[in-house]
């Protein structure tokens, strides 16, 4: 065994066994690769950092911690889109296939979302597993879209007929939390709503960038 990359987290973190299940894997996995010498990859995310509060932001720093003291290189993608959308995007394009004429604007929409195609991603992830001296990195297109932007792509590619209604912050993270609460809507896609608040543009200080080659705008 070469290589061993490692991206796997559970579904529901808002649970604390889940969430502390997988700082233990994490944590038995980089020991393994680590006493059997075997180069080990994280794949976290553009949007884990301090200040955003989401569980997944928090799971994926708590991580990123343990694998800086284990020589394990970290990977940062922005959020992988895809014609099939999964995760993040995924969360994002049942929202807006659920709404009917009206969909709602977290606040103005314009918070800065780093995109990567899944094949780029791929593409980039076998590249990075030749380089030798760099320990972190960073993937993901040029062009950043905003929430709206991501919106606008999702609802021309469905024929979806639409008018955005913006919504201010306060008020739809308190409608997302009730909903959330009475289990119509699902941790992780309240999560994903609850780590969009935090979005923004990153300088990447001590990272090394790949910028990939397919924009969203061929959604």
């Amino acid at each position: 065994m070469d290589f061993v990359i490692h991206f796997a987290i559970s579904k529901s973190l808002d649970k604390k066994k889940n969430f502390q299940h997988d700082i233990k894997f994490a944590k038995k996995l980089f020991k393994f690769c680590k006493k059997n010498k075997i180069k080990c990859y994280y794949i976290s995310s553009i949007s884990a950092f301090k200040k955003n509060k989401s569980f997944y932001s928090q799971l994926k720093n708590k991580i990123e911690e343990i694998a800086s003291r284990k020589d394990v290189k970290i990977i940062k993608p922005g959020m992988v889109w895809s014609n099939s959308p999964k995760s993040w995007f995924g969360n994002i394009n049942n929202i807006v296939n659920k709404c009917f004429f009206f969909i709602p604007l977290i606040g103005n929409g314009e918070n800065h979302i780093y995109l990567v195609n899944i094949n780029d991603f791929i593409e980039s992830l076998f590249a990075i597993l030749k380089k030798k001296r760099n320990k972190r990195f960073v993937i993901h297109h040029k062009d950043t879209f905003s929430f709206k932007d991501i919106i606008k792509k999702i609802c021309i590619k469905n024929n979806k007929v639409y008018i955005l209604i913006p919504v201010p912050l306060i008020l739809i993270f308190f409608i997302f939390k009730f909903l959330y609460k009475i289990r119509i809507l699902s941790s992780s896609t309240y999560d994903s709503i609850r780590s969009y608040k935090y979005a923004k543009k990153h300088k990447f200080t001590g990272y090394e960038i790949i910028n990939t080659s397919k924009s969203f705008i061929k959604y």
